[in-house]
């Protein structure tokens, strides 16, 4: 399946400004006594001293700015105008392990595509740490479409009624 016009310029530009945003890291890396090349878990630690070091501005300083909600909404606008798909709620169609679980669906020219499940909350005793993706299952519909069934599982900690900043 090839991507959207609208998607592939933006794949290129991405690619160009990440690879440039490799090298300004590495290059700060290293004119702070980093020897050798970054590795994949060097980038965030340098990305981010570089970012304080140019705006002097920190993650925790931007986090206010990217609520939940807010986040969601750009995510799935993003969707739209890339792929031409729109990102819906659909929570009570499926079961979900915890309240604080959404459900979603991805419709293609007003059909259901694929679905989601969000877990954004951490829940100490309960979810291991980290982010992560997968397939829960395919299903096979009468008109042999396949429909995909995914989960994207966060551990953002929300201790409190305000909306959980990202």
């Amino acid at each position: 399946c090839a991507l959207p016009a609208t998607a592939a310029a933006a794949v290129a530009a991405a690619a160009a400004a990440s690879q440039q945003d490799l090298a300004d890291a590495q290059a700060f890396a290293a004119g702070r006594s980093h020897e050798g090349e970054l590795l994949w878990w060097d980038v965030a630690f340098w990305a981010e001293r570089l970012r304080e070091d140019k705006y002097d501005l920190s993650d925790e300083e931007l986090r206010p700015y990217f609520a939940l909600p807010a986040v969601l909404d750009g995510l799935f606008k993003v969707a739209k105008r890339l792929f031409d798909v729109d990102v819906v709620p659909a929570d009570g169609e499926a079961p979900v392990w915890n309240a604080d679980v959404r459900f979603f669906k991805l419709l293609a020219g007003g059909s259901p595509r694929a679905y989601f499940y969000l877990d954004p909350y951490s829940r100490p005793a309960e979810k291991r740490g980290g982010a992560w993706m997968a397939e829960v299952r395919r299903t096979l519909t009468r008109s042999e479409v396949w429909f995909r069934y995914y989960y994207e599982v966060c551990t953002c900690l929300n201790l409190s009624s305000k909306p959980l900043l990202v």
